[in-house]
């Protein structure tokens, strides 16, 4: 018998212990019934990026659309058998135009940023850790993608959707990519791509707007708008508007460039990895060794938790089991969602 470790099982145990008790494949292994439809936005925005960025035929814009169609036509009739509220209905169908419409705009704005060469996408690892009571235990990831850049060094991928960036310096910070980084460097597959560090692509839940077209036929210029030069010009057109009454806000909007898409490129020395390697192996151990379990209540994370009720439970001596049996159900993949996160993002 394998026992298998996940990022989310190391970072979950690093933040709250209770979390990672109900979530952990080592543990309880539970998920809520109702899934978190925030996330399956993201999921689908993945979906499609794997098939744009496919090696064999990569940025087909058309056959990207495609695969998100099929997976919002299969997402709506999975969402539709929880017998959601009008509410939940109207949530659901704003999020996932939005996705598509974040997903439309990022097609057109890539192929102007795209400096790589595609090399396989939804890279799979699974790197021998070492053995606890006779038995293996082994680590288990799932990159987005590897590239290779013009300078021939190779660069996993990483696409978040998010409400808002996170702060850059941060993603140094990062252990699920570090841990990716980590599984290329001991998986003979990757002798000849070790990835010298992560690209990221962060894509806002938000597209940009049309201008407001004024009572003088005009389209408002105010500045503060969150658009881009290029929708802007377009609409100048739709409406058979004179371009150049328009210079100065076009050349505003060009100095600002794309702001709903944001790219890094983020380089993790050999070092590094030696120190997550040391400290992936001590978390384990502690993890395998029928550790004290108890929650690390935080205002900021404990608000979007999904388990945050059976959670508050524990904390007033309530046995959470009945609700635990009520509201949630065995998971059916080993590795947790991000249940803690309201959104996909660092």
């Amino acid at each position: 018998m394998v026992t298998t470790i996940h990022i989310s099982d190391v970072r979950y145990f690093k933040t709250c212990r209770q979390l990672w008790d109900f979530t952990s494949s080592l543990r309880q292994n539970l998920e809520p019934r109702v899934p978190n439809r925030h996330l399956s936005g993201g999921t689908g925005f993945h979906r499609a990026l794997e098939r744009y960025y496919q090696p064999e035929e990569p940025f087909n814009a058309p056959a990207t659309m495609e695969v998100f169609s099929s997976w919002r036509s299969k997402d709506w009739a999975e969402f539709l058998a929880l017998e959601p509220d009008e509410e939940q209905i109207t949530e659901y169908l704003a999020l996932a135009d939005t996705i598509e419409a974040v997903l439309k705009h990022y097609l057109s704005w890539a192929p102007s940023h795209d400096k790589f060469i595609p090399l396989g996408t939804e890279l799979k690892f699974q790197i021998p850790l070492l053995e606890y009571n006779g038995l293996p235990v082994v680590y288990e990831g799932k990159a987005d993608g590897l590239c290779q850049t013009k300078d021939k060094r190779f660069w996993l991928m990483e696409h978040k959707t998010c409400a808002s960036y996170p702060q850059m310096d941060l993603l140094f910070l990062d252990e699920q990519c570090t841990s990716y980084q980590w599984a290329a460097s001991e998986d003979p597959n990757f002798a000849d791509t070790q990835p010298i560090g992560t690209i990221y692509t962060f894509a806002l839940k938000r597209v940009p707007s049309i201008p407001r077209l004024l009572k003088n036929g005009q389209l408002s210029k105010d500045k503060s708008i969150r658009t881009t030069a290029g929708v802007y010009a377009t609409e100048i057109e739709r409406q058979g508007l004179v371009l150049a009454d328009y210079i100065d806000i076009l050349a505003d909007l060009e100095e600002r460039g794309n702001e709903f898409f944001q790219r890094v490129a983020i380089q993790r020395p050999e070092g590094a990895l030696a120190v997550f390697e040391s400290d992936l192996h001590s978390v384990v151990e502690d993890m395998l060794a029928s550790p004290y379990i108890y929650p690390s209540p935080n205002w900021w994370a404990c608000k979007t938790c999904a388990f945050r009720v059976p959670c508050s439970m524990v904390l007033n001596s309530i046995d959470p089991e009945p609700y635990l049996q009520a509201n949630y159900q065995r998971r059916h993949s080993q590795e947790p969602e991000d249940v803690a996160e309201e959104e996909e993002s660092i």
